[in-house]
């Protein structure tokens, strides 16, 4: 007998290191490059107990009770929901705070609002709230709808979405929202704002499409295996990977999507977890602003551009001459802008480097070049990317018939050829984005969405 329970333990042990290693070489393989790609710990909960395991070690560590948990901004605090209860705890489980009560983990999903204060929340018949995590008080983040699901905030904090029962709403606060898809669930929006995705209702394909409501493309869930289903994804604060959970009548393990390569690799071996969130280390920002040589007024709704090698990322400055390119790691950074020669101004740099922190006051001034051959006003690129020429629009139309003018929706960033579409404030840049099977790179921009092909 004694030797029956020893070979029990033995083999216990064995397929306990067989798990934490990965089941098989091809996913070890996998689960290598990840490791090799990004520094990141993993969130999620399991059995009503929250837990994190840092990638590269996989091993699970029990933060305590739990049921709903996402990571702060900055990834040194994390917020929890449990059991009606909302509390604020640093990264490894301490200083545990109560802040709220008399919340419904599954009706009152929770989010960290990207100014790191406070915490994003949808009260059932209600709306969008935010609850301060200092002082505790509470105001109204967003009413046009009375959301009940898992609010994303995008890392400016000016663009997010929510949830009514499955109609998906894209929101700019202050503003309004708009509804991006129905029939769905599990909302998210990318870090920079400028991508939203969902889940379908088959649970096999993610949706992501462009903050205005089109350029969709899918990302395929049969990679995420064992489960080969998801739910509950949130986009991480690195553009390129997004937390999934697999299908909970399967294994319901975690998977983190690497979006570009549209693969999914599996990081845990713990089965039936919940509401996975990923925090990746060294992802940081450039932001500046970019005036006029000649008149020194600020340029806006202009395309800037920062490239390191192959990595090409692109954004827009907003009414201001303000930008921001969010995603990138450490590296030097061209920047440029289509239509202008750009010099940088003050103590300002070309390129920009980007070593441990992020870049501020990156300020150039633009010697603008004519990019309005018909002038209309309108920026000639702007034109092609929605009529694909620049002679059916002047500005005086409505192409959309929404009310609001061609030239207006130039103005505001939105898509003329959609109904009511919001454009609302920077969300700033985005890495390459794209599923591998599109042939594209996706560069993101305020309200617009660029395509380049790989190797263009």
């Amino acid at each position: 007998m004694r030797a029956l329970r020893f070979f029990v333990v033995v083999v216990a042990l064995v397929l306990a290191a067989r798990l934490a290693a990965g089941a098989d070489a091809g996913e070890q393989a996998k689960l290598d490059a990840l490791d090799a790609a990004i520094d990141g710990t993993i969130l999620y909960t399991q059995g009503g107990r929250v837990y994190t395991a840092v990638i590269g070690t996989w091993t699970p560590v029990d933060l305590g009770d739990g049921n709903y948990a996402r990571w702060s901004p900055d990834g040194q605090k994390i917020a929890v929901l449990h059991n009606g209860n909302l509390y604020v705890m640093d990264a490894d489980g301490g200083n545990r705070t109560l802040i709220l009560s008399g919340l419904i983990w599954n009706i009152n999903p929770i989010d960290y609002h990207a100014n790191g204060t406070e915490i994003l929340f949808t009260q059932n018949n209600y709306g969008l709230r935010a609850v301060d995590i200092a002082t505790h008080s509470l105001r109204d983040v967003a009413t046009f709808h009375k959301y009940f699901g898992e609010p994303a905030v995008c890392l400016s904090g000016e663009r997010m979405v929510a949830r009514q029962d499955h109609w998906l709403y894209a929101i700019t606060p202050g503003v309004g929202d708009r509804e991006y898809t129905s029939g769905a669930c599990s909302p998210g929006i990318s870090p920079c704002g400028a991508y939203v995705m969902n889940n379908t209702g088959t649970h096999t394909t993610l949706e992501i499409r462009d903050w205005d409501g089109s350029n969709k493309f899918t990302l395929d869930a049969t990679t995420c295996q064992p489960d080969g289903e998801w739910d509950n994804q949130h986009w991480s604060n690195h553009p390129d990977y997004i937390a999934v959970q697999g299908e909970v009548l399967v294994t319901g393990e975690v998977y983190i999507m690497h979006v570009s390569a549209n693969d999914c690799t599996r990081v845990t071996w713990v089965g039936n977890t919940r509401y996975p969130d990923l925090y990746v280390e060294n992802v940081l920002t450039i932001t500046g602003t970019v005036t006029d040589s000649g008149s020194s007024d600020p340029v806006a709704n202009r395309i800037v551009r920062a490239a390191n090698g192959p990595q090409v990322v692109e954004t827009q400055t907003n009414e201001n001459g303000e930008y921001m390119i969010v995603g990138i790691l450490a590296g030097d950074y061209t920047i440029s802008m289509p239509g202008a020669v750009l010099a940088p101004t003050g103590t300002g740099t070309q390129p920009v480097t980007v070593s441990g922190a992020d870049v501020t006051g990156a300020d150039f001034e633009a010697a603008l070049e004519d990019n309005d051959a018909v002038p209309d006003g309108i920026d000639d690129a702007w034109e092609y990317k929605f009529f694909g020429d620049i002679t059916t629009t002047d500005g005086t139309g409505d192409a959309d018939s929404d009310n609001i003018d061609d030239m207006q929706e130039y103005i505001d960033g939105t898509n003329p050829t959609i109904p009511e579409s919001t454009g609302g404030g920077g969300g700033g840049g985005c890495g390459p984005v794209g599923g591998a099977g599109i042939g594209l790179v996706l560069m993101i921009a305020v309200g617009r969405l660029f395509v380049r092909r790989r190797g263009a």
